[in-house]
């Protein structure tokens, strides 16, 4: 199976490769112009050509790059982001990895608290088709009392049949919201911000076309040996194992996204201090040690934030990616180096004590995110439920991932089908689901415009210091995830999915339709 990878594996170099972030767009208000189209790139030092994005803000135009431009928003300031999408994708270039008759894009605000009806973050009828344009608003919620969790999100297409190819080729990047440094933890404004948009995939050689007929070959055998499992070439904003530098006890802000289609990353930095602060873009209840023996998993369209200190040595230090023993698809090496920077006696940090002392106490402001902790309280008694119109007939989940052979997924025994409705739920609602994955290799559950609870894995209570807030899940094989999801706000009306976030398998038919609908005097 290894034999079908023609992975371009980028060459090692002795010369030091300086981290560099993707451009910034800080959103004050007008219409970011986002163009999906085939570019001459580089990539890992390498010139290349892919479909990824370029873009306009204002006066400033960015290139196109396989790390496109973050755009940071502010809901206190600027209550909706507005961004037009151009397609002018060579669909050609992605080869049958693009399923015959897919050949539109669109854009989905992964994470982002929003409406799902257009023009705002609606994949489900919003399609982009060559040639065309959409004008996107995405308005956030005004609730009293709460604001949209802050912390890192991401963008990137969102086409049923074509989505593992267009993320393949190279087209996400990030979204922040707010400033989490300054509501959450003031010690620290100020210090380095570095966005690691990590990425499975390469630009050349059709690769996406590549890993499809590789992943076919595994999954009809998914009991393979490990080292048949793939290991792809993995990059940080295009960079082959890019180098930041950090002064003794300095702290700097690593925000980390596995942007990347299939591959799980799991995050250690061995010998060097490290506190996660959000996961999925939802700040933690406090600061979380990372624990470099065991690392912190990434499935795809994961995300993590923490505050990193400087060692007190010279070095040398990496970031790296550990073995996640049961995926089909991972990458396990260095992703980047960390360099203490070389004075004359290497004198620590000034601040560092204090925002060590800092950081030891609870965040300096309660926050207001939404949904709140008390959001995921047990249902009440005369609460309304859901209605599963596709059910599993598997008692040991509400919903339940299988797949065959030939490399075709399945939720609860069905293939998506765009216009079929799966699941109806009312506003408000605390639906608590299982699911469940029958099969041999991870799978991951994201279901768009809410964050969820975890409560158990397998027979495993997940507490508060885990992060149970995500709007992503790793699933281990033949294991269920108990999840509680509040349906509570009303821009939530509309139609959305849920589906694994391996995209290839979401692709090939691991996804469903959900809608949720407001209460009337009738009901």
């Amino acid at each position: 199976m290894a034999s079908l990878l023609l992975w371009v594996t980028p060459e090692t170099s002795a010369q030091t490769v300086p981290f560099v972030n993707p451009p910034n767009i800080d959103y004050r208000g007008g219409v970011v112009e986002l163009r999906a189209a085939l570019a001459n790139i580089t990539w890992a030092g390498q010139p290349a050509r892919s479909n990824v994005y370029s873009a306009r803000y204002g006066s400033t135009s960015f290139a196109p790059s396989f790390a496109p431009p973050t755009i940071r928003t502010h809901p206190d300031a600027f209550r909706e982001l507005r961004l037009r999408l151009t397609n002018n994708i060579d669909f050609a270039h992605l080869g049958s990895a693009c399923l015959e008759g897919h050949e539109f894009t669109n854009l989905h605000y992964h994470g982002f608290e929003v409406s799902p009806v257009q023009p705002s973050d609606d994949v489900v009828n919003i399609k982009i088709h060559e040639g065309k344009s959409f004008d996107y608003v995405v308005p956030f919620p005004q609730i009293t009392g709460k604001e949209h969790p802050e912390g890192m999100f991401w963008y990137h297409p969102h086409p049923h049949g074509c989505s593992f190819a267009q993320v393949s080729n190279g087209m996400s990047g990030a979204l922040i919201v707010g400033d989490i440094l300054r509501t959450r933890y003031p010690a620290f404004v100020g210090i380095k911000e570095n966005i690691l948009l990590l990425k499975d995939s390469q630009p050349d050689l059709t690769a996406a076309a590549t890993m499809e007929r590789a992943l076919r070959s595994f999954f009809a055998n998914p009991k393979a040996k490990a080292e048949d499992r793939f290991n792809p070439p993995a990059t940080v904003n295009a960079l082959h194992e890019p180098t930041i530098t950090i002064r003794p006890g300095e702290f700097q802000f690593f925000r980390i996204g596995n942007v990347g289609s299939d591959a799980y990353f799991n995050i250690a930095l061995p010998n060097v201090e490290a506190f996660i602060i959000a996961v999925d873009g939802f700040p933690t209840q406090g600061p979380i040690p990372l624990d470099s023996s065991k690392g912190w998993l990434l499935p795809p369209g994961s995300r993590v934030e923490m505050l990193v200190r400087g060692p007190q040595n010279p070095g040398p230090f990496v970031m790296t990616s550990l073995d996640a023993p049961e995926t089909a698809f991972r990458f396990v090496g260095t992703l980047m180096h960390l360099q203490v920077a070389a004075t004359k006696a290497l004198k620590e940090d000034a601040k560092s004590g204090a925002r060590l002392a800092a950081l030891q106490q609870a965040p300096a402001t309660p926050a207001k995110y939404y949904p709140l902790p008390s959001d995921f309280a047990q249902a009440k008694a005369a609460e309304l439920q859901c209605q599963i119109l596709t059910p599993s007939n598997d008692p040991r989940g509400t919903f339940v991932f299988t797949q065959d052979a030939n490399g075709n997924f399945f939720m609860n025994g069905l293939q998506y089908r765009e216009d079929v409705l799966n699941v109806t739920c009312p506003i408000p609602s605390h639906p608590t689901w299982t699911i469940y994955n029958n099969t041999d290799i991870n799978h991951t559950f994201h279901i768009h415009q809410i964050h969820f609870r975890v409560n158990k894995i397998g027979d495993h209570i997940v507490t508060d210091n885990e992060a149970p807030f995500r709007d992503n899940v790793d699933v281990p094989p033949h294991t269920g995830v108990e999840l509680t999801l509040p349906f509570d706000e009303t821009y939530l009306a509309g139609k959305f999915v849920l589906h694994c976030h391996i995209l290839f398998h979401e692709d090939h038919g691991m996804m469903m339709n959900i809608e949720l609908h407001l209460l009337t005097a009738q009901n």
